[in-house]
């Protein structure tokens, strides 16, 4: 058994190495090796399903990184990391599903209520999903939870923004700069909100003073004619709706 550990040790440490390079590809090759001639243990399985999830995930291989993090819920289905992790491996696929994201998520916070991250990743897939109500009371409360946390608050800060409640996310992302004026971090998220509310209210005041005119009235064009003695007034009729084409006059070429 010993021997079996070491070998899978070794074997981990050299596809480990080949990842730190930029070479995932070949890492993944390298613990597909290993999951095939190691007979593993559920604690050694758990960590290369987890790790070559993280690797496939970086390769934007979702499906793959799915795959492994299934088998890794599978072995070990009280962790709420993992849970989370294919909830990201979800939302994060351009063809993926965020109702899916939605229940891995709500499982993480299940098995783990006390970290704000997973609240706010969960409020931000419930926008996503039409569920707006839901999603920025979560998101609120995520924000209330790490007031001053620049990951959660990004997620917080995107999330409202989708939800078109610009105003509120000013305010939280204000809150924060509040209790840590010195993080730069937290700067370019108020800096953000500050610039994504001033959108939302000039688009708005535009949209109130440009009102579009159903059926626009053609006015008559009044010209005063003086013919003779007399003065009189000539009531031309509207030109037709659309472009004004020239006439054409025919000259004789002497």
């Amino acid at each position: 058994m010993s021997r079996m550990l070491t070998f899978f040790e070794l074997g981990f440490a050299s596809a480990t190495a080949l990842a730190n390079s930029g070479r995932y590809s070949a890492a993944r090759q390298a613990l597909r090796g290993l999951r095939a001639t190691c007979d593993l243990e559920p604690g050694s399985a758990h960590r290369l399903h987890t790790t070559a999830a993280e690797w496939a995930l970086r390769s934007e291989r979702y499906a793959e990184a799915r795959k492994h993090l299934r088998r890794a819920v599978e072995l070990d289905p009280n962790n709420a990391a993992g849970h989370f992790a294919l909830g990201q491996a979800h939302e994060a696929d351009p063809f993926g599903c965020d109702r899916m994201a939605v229940r891995r998520y709500r499982k993480a916070i299940q098995l783990n209520a006390n970290q704000p991250k997973y609240r706010a990743t969960l409020g931000r897939a419930l926008v996503r999903v039409d569920n707006v109500q839901a999603g920025v009371k979560i998101l609120c409360r995520a924000a209330e939870a790490a007031p001053s946390d620049p990951e959660v608050l990004e997620i917080v800060a995107e999330g409202l923004r989708e939800a078109g409640q610009p105003e509120v996310a000013f305010r939280l992302m204000s809150h924060a700069r509040f209790l840590a004026p010195g993080d730069g971090a937290i700067k370019k998220l108020w800096d953000r909100s500050r610039f994504s509310l001033t959108a939302a209210t000039q688009q708005a005041h535009r949209n109130s003073e440009v009102r579009p005119v159903e059926n626009p009235a053609v006015l008559p064009f009044l010209r005063v004619s003086e013919m003779g003695q007399t003065q009189k007034i000539r009531r031309d009729a509207g030109s037709p709706k659309g472009a004004t084409v020239p006439r054409l006059r025919a000259y004789r070429q002497d």
